[in-house]
């Protein structure tokens, strides 16, 4: 079974602008997939909602839908990008993320990654 990673920039874009993960993730990845968050991702939700008061809603919404999809949350030590790059090392592991810097990294390890486009839906960028 795949494991989809999401990095915070997707789930604060994704609330953003109405995507719908679950749904989409069905319709790109061919495979039974569960979907996990590091829990360093949970921290910079915190920080994003402390910081801008445009996000806090966002943010909110964000944290009730993995609570309510049942998201596993996973442990990881260090910088949370660091962490989703050592954790997404492992096979059949996929990840979703709008950082630029986050993705290069990826890409150059090899590791699919999962991204929104046209503010509309997800595509796998191998």
């Amino acid at each position: 079974m795949a494991r989809v990673l999401i990095d915070t920039s997707a789930l604060v874009s994704a609330v953003e602008w109405r995507v719908d993960i679950w749904s989409e993730l069905e319709r790109v990845l061919l495979v039974p997939f569960t979907v996990a968050v590091v829990e360093g991702t949970l921290a910079e939700l915190d920080v994003v909602a402390a910081k801008s008061g445009k996000h806090k809603l966002r943010v909110r919404i964000a944290k009730m839908l993995l609570v309510k999809k049942g998201v596993e949350r996973l442990a990881g030590v260090g910088h949370v990008d660091d962490v989703i790059v050592e954790l997404a090392d492992r096979k059949s592991t996929f990840v979703l993320t709008q950082d630029q810097g986050l993705k290069r990294r990826l890409k150059a390890k090899g590791v699919p990654v999962i991204t929104i486009r046209q503010k509309k839906f997800l595509v796998v960028v191998e």
